[in-house]
């Protein structure tokens, strides 16, 4: 006895259409991580490129160059014996409030702790009145 059964006529031609149907499509399917490697990853990518080109380009920078103005309203001191930075500041200008002075002359000299010593040459500048 066989198990083998013959086919014949319509579902014959039927069973080979569906078998090379089968065989032209093929389906893939991506597990979520895969998708997001796929899709996610460039998606990202170009956000993040395109942020980074939007602050370059649309963000005023902050470094200014002022040499020429900055001769002109400056002048030097030097640093006596027992002076301290406030000292500096309010003989600079007492009308002001010290610490906007003392931060003008930090900026100017870039003084990262504020400290100064005797001998010490420091831009500060000049108030017209």
């Amino acid at each position: 006895m066989s198990t083998f059964t013959q086919t014949k006529g319509r579902d014959a031609e039927w069973i080979r259409h569906v078998g090379a149907a089968r065989a032209r499509t093929s389906h893939m399917s991506l597990t979520r991580r895969g998708r997001f490697v796929f899709f996610g990853l460039p998606v990202l990518s170009a956000v993040v490129v395109l942020a980074v080109a939007l602050m370059m380009f649309l963000v005023p920078g902050t470094a200014q160059a002022g040499t020429e103005n900055a001769a002109s309203t400056t002048q030097s001191v030097v640093v006596g014996s027992g002076d301290t930075l406030w000292d500096i500041a309010r003989d600079v200008d007492s009308s002001a409030d010290v610490r906007v002075t003392m931060d003008k002359i930090n900026d100017l000299n870039d003084l990262g702790s504020g400290q100064v010593t005797p001998g010490q040459r420091l831009i500060v500048p000049i108030i017209s009145e």
